[in-house]
């Protein structure tokens, strides 16, 4: 099945997974950011306890496969994947598997555009070279939309405060 993004939306309620324990991943989080039209399935990465209730309850979310532990090329190791349907997988690595600082979108937890590129790119696979563009371009325009400030260590003023270890931290001010 394609996903548009109200499909992948309803679908995500229908799963009816606990809100902050959950990332839509890849094509999904590309179609959530608007950098697609569609997508073919819908990856989710879990926090463990959700992945055992998950486990637990296969019959309940329609679970038609548990694929073992797998290392990829690329490096990254996914403890377990359940494919739920026939486009719907969860894996159970949890945010800090894939995603480093995931956006909000319509509620839900959404890998951010820099983290789908760099796993995209770690990949490395054919079928993601056209993402990559897409993404490489979505990062393009967000630089120029959001610059850095680009501070110099001489623009800050540092001051010495003694702790009660005794640690004397450095605190920037202007």
């Amino acid at each position: 099945m394609t996903f548009n993004r109200e499909q992948l939306l309803r679908r995500l309620e229908d799963l009816n997974l606990p809100k902050g324990k959950y990332v839509v991943i890849a094509g999904g989080a590309m179609l959530l950011h608007g950098l697609r039209k569609e997508t073919n399935d819908l990856d989710i990465s879990v926090d463990y306890d959700v992945f055992q209730k998950i486990l637990k309850n296969k019959h309940k979310f329609g679970a038609i496969e548990l694929k073992p532990p797998v290392h990829n090329p690329a490096g990254f190791k996914h403890n377990e994947i359940i494919r739920i349907s026939n486009d719907v997988e969860v894996s159970s690595g949890g945010r800090s598997l894939i995603c480093g600082a995931p956006v909000e979108i319509n509620g839900h937890l959404v890998q951010s555009i820099r983290d789908i590129h760099a796993f995209k790119t770690k990949l490395n696979r054919p079928k993601d070279q056209p993402d990559l563009k897409v993404l490489q371009a979505a990062i393009r325009k967000e630089d120029a939309l959001h610059p850095k400030p680009d501070f110099k260590k001489k623009d800050f003023e540092f001051v010495k405060r003694k702790t009660p270890r005794g640690v004397t931290p450095r605190i920037g001010k202007f």
